[in-house]
Order: structure tokens, then C-alpha cells, then sequence
């Protein structure tokens, strides 16, 4: 997916970088007044929750699913897939290398074998932070957004 490059601003609005980044991709302008409303959230609370996130991307009028189960490399790895195909852009939520905290960042891309031994996925990570996102292990969440 051509997810168009957006940085966060402050340290716990990674979220709203994605958000941003969704809109520009999709065309969904005029989202200021929902972005600005989440930015104060997450400022204030340290960050959003998955759910804080999902909320924020309805507001804006997109469509949202959730991933359910358990992170296995191929259960995810396939589910990612096929959003992707639907033209879904997938957000994750992964730990922080050497860290207690979690990032938000946007799947660009998958590249992978039929049997899923070997992959690569590309992200657009709205900061510095370092997440592996081809360690499933360090999910805490994932999900689907469109229009």
C-alpha cells in the first residue's frame, strides 16, 4: 500500500500519525476537529488504547475490524494479506524494543514464500521507536481500517 509517510509529534501520538496517514491515503479530508480531539487523549492519558484508536478512525467515518485469536506467524500473516487485498490499511500495535510500551504503526507491505517460512513486512512507523513487527510475540493488537 502507498501509506504516505506522516510523523508523530509527540511522544504518545503515534496513533494520530497513523490516523493522518490513513486519511491522506484514502482522501478523507477536513478530520483536523477528530484529530485534534484524540491528540488531547492521547497527550493526556499517556497514549490510546486500541480501542480509543478504533473509535477515533469511526468518528472519521471509516470501517474497522478487529483481528481475534492469537498472534501465530501464519494465522496473522494471512489475515494481514488479505485485508490488504481488500484495500484494507492494517495497524498494528507492538511492543517497543527493550521497553514496557507499545507503538502504533501501519503495514505497507508483505512480502512472503507460499509457506510462509520466510516474509518481510514494511511499515510506516511515525517515529524513531524501534518495533519488530516480524515478531508476532510482540503484538498487543491489529486491525483493518476503510472507507
Amino acid at each position: 500500500m502507498k501509506l504516505p509517510n506522516t510523523s508523530q509529534r509527540e511522544t504518545f501520538d503515534c496513533g494520530i500519525a497513523c490516523k493522518q496517514s490513513v486519511d491522506k491515503y484514502f482522501g478523507n479530508p477536513n478530520q483536523q476537529t477528530i484529530n485534534s480531539k484524540y491528540f488531547k487523549i492521547a497527550m493526556k492519558n499517556n497514549g490510546l488504547t486500541s480501542r480509543d484508536m478504533l473509535t477515533m478512525y469511526k468518528e472519521g467515518g471509516y470501517k474497522g475490524k478487529i483481528f481475534s485469536g492469537n498472534f501465530s506467524k501464519e494465522k496473522a500473516l494471512k489475515w494481514m494479506i488479505n485485508e490488504m487485498k481488500a484495500n484494507h490499511a492494517v495497524q498494528i500495535s507492538a511492543q517497543i524494543s527493550n521497553s514496557s510500551q507499545y507503538h502504533a504503526s501501519l503495514i505497507k507491505g508483505v512480502k512472503y514464500l507460499a509457506d510462509f517460512s520466510k516474509f518481510r513486512i514494511s511499515l510506516m512507523n511515525p517515529s524513531t521507536s524501534i518495533i519488530n513487527a516480524n515478531n508476532f510475540n510482540s503484538y498487543n493488537s491489529m486491525f483493518s481500517i476503510w472507507k
